[in-house]
């Protein structure tokens, strides 16, 4: 809608990727503290939730805080 339009569009860098080469729109503010989107991620308690894939969600775990995760 943006582009039709010719306004601003608020979006992540996944979706900016996915859509390059659709129109000619272009970043004009990006990499400022206030855009900072943080999350985070927790294993649940195999003992109390048994239906979890404990190992995978460790997997996961240590793919997040490695060095290339990070990026």
């Amino acid at each position: 809608m943006a582009v039709e339009i010719l306004g601003y569009a608020l979006t992540d860098r996944a979706t900016w990727i996915s859509y390059a080469g659709m129109s000619d729109m272009r970043i004009v503010f990006e990499d400022a503290e206030a855009l900072l989107n943080q999350y985070g991620i927790i294993a649940v308690n195999p003992a109390r939730h048994p239906h979890v894939n404990a190992f995978a969600a460790g997997i996961s775990l240590r793919g997040c805080w490695a060095h290339r995760g990070r990026r």
